[in-house]
């Protein structure tokens, strides 16, 4: 429509016909949110003709670099900003920025995630607050002063800033934003720059994102601010500012990759503190998720806590109970907590014999509610752990050998054999007796244990496995090529060291000194 409209004024030689700002605006912002060198074209249009531009279509011009989400896109709306700051200054106003200009132009820096780009918003932020302040000053233009008001959306955006630079420093200066909100909310009516829960989360953000040693504590610390309902002035009452459900999700994945000894504990005990806040409070509405509770369970898969095995299965018997009792349908275990369990079980083979005996009862009720109940279904992970646990918690013998050949057949039957499974079966059994569960199973290859490999298997035993789930470490069937040696060349080998043997044992891993399989 634009170009036939253009089209038409020229032809007609009349700009009548010409669309008009509000025609262009449009374009602009439809383009933006579809396709950004198009909207690039129709600025460079616009820049070059005589029409006349005003600050909302300049904004539309913004926000099309900030999609972009490149630095070149930052730049350019850096660019767009000064000239308005200038046309204001010293072209008469036509096209004067406003806060939403400038909130813009930081929004495009701090996409570009780096220290550089969010000190460049910082330093719009700066002056943004000065130009205000020379705006308030001359009294007849205070249609202009509140125009260029800072509040608390551009503050939030700077923080936003460094929380995506991954700036050592990014906690520090995230926090010191926060407290310069604070002092603002407090000393001056005008600026409403009140923290809220927004800008609360995204300095804890930036804690987590900057790398410190200290990252988790100090998120924990703005958290256990926020439970306390700090309240700030504003016209008409106060603003109080509480917790949600991502405050407290995303210190608790901070402790979960943190390598703290206590993290493991540290992320438990603030998931119990949700819960007894949840349960006990009369107007909480925060309530853990399954994001919350996963967090949980691979801190303490990755620990050494004791008895992790049990700990985790009473965070999966909550789950199953908010899900089913309260309704909490964001509970609701998936498959990925019940494999995590698993993997807690597994490694706990380091443990006394009667932590062995509880993390593989643990083990077995994980994989029994997993396959009769309707919260998940198994997946090749899920065998693949559980014969992890076989051969980590169970002594060779008839009750191991039966286990192990009973999933593996279960794996055959609902075409779950992974590269896990496939390398943990090898490890529960005697090499003979793998030969023949593959036998009796229905594969009919010839050839020796070491030669199996998921290639080689019917395909309806692999049929449901997802493709990352199918390649295998096979590492005891792994052979390093021969080197050759040129004529009077002689190995390093020394000729008094034993040979290799041509047929290996099978490779016993110490499963439990590593978190590698989790």
């Amino acid at each position: 429509m634009i170009s036939t409209l253009e089209l038409i004024a020229k032809e007609e030689n009349n700009d009548d016909y010409l669309p008009g700002p509000k025609q262009y605006t449009a374009l602009i912002d439809a383009y933006a949110k579809t396709n950004t060198r198009s909207a690039e074209a129709v600025i460079e249009r616009i820049m070059k003709s005589d029409l006349h531009l005003t600050t909302t279509m300049m904004n539309a011009i913004l926000g099309a670099y900030v999609n972009m989400g490149t630095l070149e896109g930052a730049k350019e709306a850096t660019a767009i900003l000064r000239r308005m700051e200038y046309t204001r200054n010293f072209g008469g106003g036509a096209i004067k920025p406003n806060v939403y200009s400038y909130s813009l132009a930081i929004a495009a820096w701090a996409k570009c995630k780096s220290l550089d780009a969010a000190m460049n918003a910082e330093q719009i932020l700066i002056g943004l607050i000065e130009s205000y302040k020379q705006v308030s000053m001359n009294h007849s233009d205070m249609t202009g002063a509140e125009e260029l008001r800072p509040n608390s959306v551009v503050f939030n955006s700077v923080i936003d800033a460094w929380a995506n630079s991954g700036s050592p420093i990014s906690g520090e200066k995230a926090e010191e934003l926060l407290g310069k909100m604070e002092d603002y909310s407090k000393i001056d009516d005008h600026l409403d720059v009140r923290p809220d829960t927004i800008t609360f989360n995204t300095c804890i953000k930036a804690w987590c994102n900057s790398n410190d040693v200290n990252a988790p504590q100090k998120a924990e610390e703005l958290l256990r601010k926020l439970e306390t309902n700090p309240e700030y002035p504003k016209r008409n009452g106060t603003l109080v500012v509480r917790p949600n459900l991502l405050s407290y999700n995303t210190v608790i994945n901070s402790w979960a990759k943190s390598k703290e000894l206590d993290s493991a504990a540290r992320a438990e005990a603030l998931l119990t503190r949700m819960l007894r806040r949840y349960k006990t409070e009369a107007f909480s509405t925060v309530r853990p998720d399954v994001v919350t509770f996963s967090c949980v369970l691979n801190a303490l898969a990755k620990s050494k806590i004791a008895h992790k095995a049990e700990k985790c299965y009473a965070i999966l018997e909550s789950m199953i109970h908010l899900y089913d009792e309260d309704g909490s349908f964001d509970a609701k275990p998936n498959v990925i907590c019940f494999n995590t369990i698993l993997n807690a079980c597994a490694f706990s083979a380091s443990s006394g014999d009667d932590e062995k005996k509880q993390a593989l009862s643990v083990a077995v009720k994980t994989l029994k509610i997993l396959r009769e109940e309707q919260y998940a279904r198994p997946d090749a992970v899920s065998y693949g752990m559980f014969l992890k646990c076989c051969a980590n918690l169970m002594p060779f013998g008839n009750a191991r050998k039966s286990m192990s050949e009973s999933i593996f057949a279960t794996c055959c039957k609902e075409g779950l054999v992974g590269g896990i499974v496939l390398d943990e079966i090898k490890r529960c059994i005697q090499s003979t007796d793998f030969l023949s569960l593959l036998a009796r199973c229905g594969y009919k290859r010839k050839g020796s244990v070491m030669s199996v490999n998921l290639g080689h298997l019917p395909p309806k035993w692999t049929v449901n496995v997802k493709r990352s789930d199918m390649s295998a470490r096979q590492r005891s069937a792994s052979v390093k090529p021969k080197r050759q040696y040129k004529k009077n060349e002689t190995s390093k080998r020394s000729i008094s060291q034993s040979p290799v043997r041509k047929n290996p044992s099978f490779l016993i891993e110490p499963s439990w000194a590593s978190g590698k399989d989790l």
